[in-house]
């Protein structure tokens, strides 16, 4: 991302996931009369963020034109430093986790989906807390200090069948 400086502009963000399809094992053949699909997922990615103002890592400057009049004459133009620089700015990262088990009776008479999944970002982008005297003349950059979490749970139920030729399917979510 052009955002960041140049050695800092590529992102790695791995991920891997696997299901397993307890229903085709041998020792659950006795019960597909019930359930004749149950497959177990996980998976773990990192994905990257460049949510920021670019040019960060570069020195900028703000061109003031002139405004105003001064005894009797225009204020000349003049330029200020913009934000002081960050060579260090980079992505934010989320680390997503994820486990699920989808299952479904013969026919799909009910199916659903189970889903935990947790999401942990650090490396978030923000502004320092901190004031600069005006006397600086600049303004702090953007920062990666923030860290943040967040988990769920979500449900999913549907049925479908066919009346004649008349095909339909209902269905429901739930999330906490």
């Amino acid at each position: 991302s052009y955002v960041f400086p140049p050695n800092k502009r590529w992102g790695t963000f791995p991920a891997v996931s696997a299901g397993w399809n307890i229903a085709k094992e041998n020792f659950f053949s006795n019960y597909t009369k019930y359930l004749d699909f149950l497959k177990l997922r996980v998976s773990y990615g990192i994905t990257g963020t460049d949510n920021t103002a670019p040019w960060q890592w570069q020195q900028t400057y703000n061109f003031n034109a002139s405004s105003g009049q001064y005894l009797g004459s225009s204020l000349p133009p003049s330029t200020s430093l913009g934000s002081t620089i960050n060579p260090d700015i980079t992505w934010e990262r989320n680390h997503n986790y994820d486990i699920g088990l989808d299952f479904a009776m013969p026919n799909r008479l009910i199916s659903g989906t189970v889903d935990y999944w947790y999401k942990k970002t650090t490396d978030i982008l923000g502004a320092r807390n901190a004031s600069v005297p005006s006397t600086v003349g600049a303004s702090l950059p953007a920062v990666n200090y923030g860290i943040a979490a967040a988990k769920g749970l979500e449900l999913s139920l549907s049925h479908e069948n066919h009346i004649g030729a008349f095909f339909y399917r209902v269905g429901a979510n739930w999330a906490v």
